[in-house]
């Protein structure tokens, strides 16, 4: 009964995140371009590869989208930092 939220949840994850990506984006002021093309298409492929690979691996992907959301953040604050005075 509860098998099926695997399929719900890790797509919803991989989804919030690339909101929060945005909303980072937002709030940094909007250097460069936006990333909501790249982030929700980075989204439904993560969602995708889960499915396609029955969840091998789906805390490692889990973990990598994590990450990069992390790094993104650490790359638009310190961009901002060189455009503000």
């Amino acid at each position: 009964m509860t098998g099926w939220l695997d399929y719900a949840l890790f797509p919803l994850l991989f989804v919030s995140l690339a909101v929060v990506a945005q909303a980072l984006w937002l709030r940094a002021a909007r250097p460069g371009p936006s990333p909501k093309i790249w982030a929700a298409l980075i989204a439904v492929l993560l969602s995708v590869l889960i499915i396609v690979l029955e969840f091998r691996g789906a805390l490692l992907l889990t973990f990598l989208a994590a990450a990069l959301t992390g790094a993104y953040a650490l790359y638009l604050n310190r961009r901002a930092k060189e455009v503000r005075p």
